[in-house]
């Protein structure tokens, strides 16, 4: 099973994060730069059959939900050499993911230039107000090392990210032992809006309407907007969060 920090192969093939794969003797393991083989008499007949899987437990669960998108990462990734984009992103996600953890929020998942984390409401009663903060002060974040990373625009900016928050009833499934997926309306919501934020003049950190009623006390907003996002019918009112109000 593999959970080391850059990966590992087993005869040439690179193993799935956290997914246990039988060996048998003869096999080689690629970690890092040292190649290892495994050699055991005990191991030498056919390799045991492994147990078919446990069948995966599906939640529906009300949550509030953040993605923060890469602002024109395509064309970035084109100019930039891949091992460039690696290192930044290494380093961008690791300290977002601190910021991530104060704010009592949960990973889901990194979509390459995408980041996605989940509050879910039974357990984390203050969601909606933490996601906000935590948007606006990873998008600070962003902004503070977006200067020192390679990974540059064209025209030689540093980059930023779009950012989105809202609120609904999404499914929580296990696609793999170390991924679960967040299945619904409010994921293709805001993977959408994040794509919306931060470009055309709109604010980086972008709120559904609902987001907006549960925590418009805490937070400075501008103006609504009424946005069509792809694949959902109608429009979606959206407002742009300026700042945190000053706490007594």
């Amino acid at each position: 099973m593999d959970t080391s920090t850059n990966g590992a192969r087993l005869n040439g093939l690179r193993l799935e994060r956290a997914v246990p794969m039988p060996i048998k003797s003869g096999d080689k393991i690629l970690i890092g730069d040292l190649t290892l083989t495994f050699e055991s008499v005990q191991f030498r007949s056919t390799p045991r059959v492994a147990p078919p899987p446990t069948e995966a437990q599906i939640d529906r669960a009300p949550m509030a939900m953040v993605v923060g998108d890469i602002i024109n990462y395509s064309t970035i990734a084109e100019v930039t050499d891949p091992g460039e984009v690696a290192a930044s992103l290494n380093h961008l996600w690791r300290e977002l993911g601190h910021i991530l953890r104060a704010h009592q929020g949960t990973l889901n998942h990194y979509a390459g230039d995408a980041i996605c984390a989940i509050w879910e409401l039974s357990t984390v009663p203050d969601a909606m107000r933490l996601a906000t903060e935590f948007a606006l002060a990873a998008n600070e974040r962003v902004n503070e090392l977006g200067p020192q990373l390679s990974m540059r625009s064209p025209q030689g900016s540093p980059i930023q990210m779009g950012w989105a928050v809202v609120l609904g009833v999404a499914a929580v499934a296990a696609m793999t032992r170390s991924m679960e997926a967040v299945i619904g309306d409010p994921t293709n919501v805001a993977f959408r809006l994040a794509g919306l934020a931060g470009r055309d003049g709109r604010a980086p950190v972008m709120v559904t309407n609902a987001v907006h009623d549960a925590v418009k006390q805490a937070f400075v907003f501008g103006d609504s907007e009424q946005v069509t996002l792809k694949g959902r019918s109608g429009l979606e009112t959206v407002f742009p969060v300026i700042a945190q109000t000053a706490r007594a």
